[in-house]
C-alpha cells in the first residue's frame, strides 16, 4: 500500500496543528500500512515534559475524528498517540535545553578526549554544541559528532 505524499503531509499538518493547539509538541510522526489499514502514530509531549495518558487519549479521539470527518483515509485506519517515554533520544536543541541539569548517556561518531561513550550532566546548550559535566571535567560536544543522546534513568 502506498499513500500519496500530499495526503500524508496533509494529515501530518493537521495532527501537528491539533497537538500544538493544546500546548503540546509533536515529537515524532509516522504513517505506515499495517495489513489492509493505515497506522497514524504520533509521539507528543509538553515542552517541559509530563504528558499524561489522559492527554494522549483525548488527542487520539480528536485526531481520529478529524481524519474520519474529512475522509482523509477512508474507513480503514488506526490512530496511536503516545508519550515519548523517559528514555527517548534527545534530537533537537529544545530537547537538550529541557534535559539541562540531568544525567545523559552520549554516543559519539568520533572520539572526543579518547571517548566515544560519555555519561554526564548537561550544563549548557548552544546552537552548535552542548556541555557535559563528567566528574570534574567539562566536555564541549558538537551536535555534529553525536550519534545518540538519551536521558539516563536512575
Amino acid at each position: 500500500m502506498v499513500i500519496d505524499k500530499e495526503i500524508s503531509d496533509g494529515i501530518r499538518k493537521r495532527v501537528k496543528a491539533v497537538v500544538e493547539e493544546r500546548g503540546l509538541c509533536l515529537v515524532d510522526f509516522k504513517m505506515f500500512p499495517k495489513g489492509r489499514s493505515w497506522v497514524i502514530r504520533s509521539i507528543v509531549d509538553y515542552p517541559s515534559g509530563g504528558v499524561t495518558m489522559e492527554d494522549c487519549a483525548l488527542l487520539n479521539k480528536i485526531i481520529f475524528s478529524i481524519i474520519e470527518e474529512e475522509n482523509m483515509l477512508g474507513d480503514d485506519f488506526v490512530v496511536e498517540v503516545n508519550s515519548p517515554g523517559l528514555d527517548r533520544p534527545l534530537k533537537e536543541i529544545k530537547d537538550f535545553i529541557r534535559a539541562k541539569g540531568k544525567l545523559v548517556c552520549v554516543w559519539l561518531k568520533e572520539s572526543l578526549k579518547k571517548k566515544t561513550y560519555i555519561e554526564g550532566e548537561i550544563t549548557e546548550v548552544t546552537e552548535d554544541a552542548f556541555f557535559l559535566k563528567v566528574k570534574e571535567d567539562i566536555f564541549e560536544i558538537p551536535f555534529s559528532i553525536v550519534t545518540t543522546v538519551k536521558q539516563k534513568i536512575v
